[in-house]
């Protein structure tokens, strides 16, 4: 079952082999209210001559169905104020796209084009932040705006980072903002039924490894600490400074 509050989730997947393609743009960290640009993803950084590149042998389908974003997105680490999944594709997975289908729904001044989910592997320069309303830079009408990005972006296509995990499995997955109007009480809902898709290489299916024992391939487990993340980041050199920040127009 899904839970909808800040933290980890714990959700169950399916996992279906299929073929893919793809549409995005290496980016900044955007502090101020976004305008409709129409940007679909950005990275930490852009994709590095060894960033390991194939074709995705699996499409994981993710349901995020009642899921609230509540404070701002942050390609340093995720934010412990955010509804945060962890998805175990297994260990050495390499994560090769994204995408989804559903309803967004923004709340009170929040515009749907600030909406996003981020994700993390093992290395903080291949952090991917998706939109899936970025060309829409205002509210979302009652009842919210559909989304369809299928097929799936693929990351390496648009110099994006592929993402790696490590030994672990792990890709975390978080719910953020890119300007949080509603401080504390949301400011946006992806409502019944959205799915998020997600493509891979070197994966492994649910009940065969997938997961802790074999198990289901997403788990509750502990995210690593704001500080931690600093570390790895700092070790690799990211400065996260000196990001133009986007400004709204009149």
């Amino acid at each position: 079952m899904f839970l909808n509050t800040p933290g980890i989730s714990v959700l169950k997947i399916n996992l279906v082999a299929v073929a893919l393609s793809t549409l995005l743009v290496s980016g900044s960290a955007l502090a101020q209210k976004v305008p409709g640009d129409g940007v679909f993803a950005t990275s930490a950084a852009a994709r590095a001559p060894g960033n390991p590149n194939g074709t995705p042998t699996l499409t994981v389908s993710v349901p995020i169905g009642g899921t609230t974003t509540f404070a701002a997105c942050d390609f340093a680490a995720p934010n412990p104020a955010n509804t945060t999944i962890a998805v175990d594709l297994g260990p050495n997975a390499v994560v090769t796209g994204f995408g989804g289908t559903g309803t967004l729904e923004t709340i009170g001044g929040s515009w749907a084009s600030e909406a996003g989910l981020q994700f993390f592997g093992s290395n903080p320069e291949e952090t991917v932040r998706l939109r899936f309303l970025s060309a829409q830079g205002s509210s979302t009408p009652a009842g919210g705006s559909p989304f369809n990005v299928d097929p799936p972006l693929d990351l390496s296509d648009n110099n994006l980072p592929n993402i790696q995990l490590g030994a672990d499995g792990i890709l975390t997955v978080e719910f953020c903002e890119t300007y949080v109007d509603n401080a504390g009480s949301g400011d946006a809902n992806f409502l019944e039924p959205s799915t998020l898709t997600i493509q891979c290489y070197d994966c492994t299916a649910p009940g065969g490894g997938g997961g802790p024992g074999g198990g289901d391939p997403i788990a509750s487990v502990p995210l690593p600490s704001t500080n931690l993340w600093g570390l790895l980041a700092l070790a690799l050199g990211l400065g996260f400074v000196g990001h133009r920040a986007m400004r709204r127009t009149s």
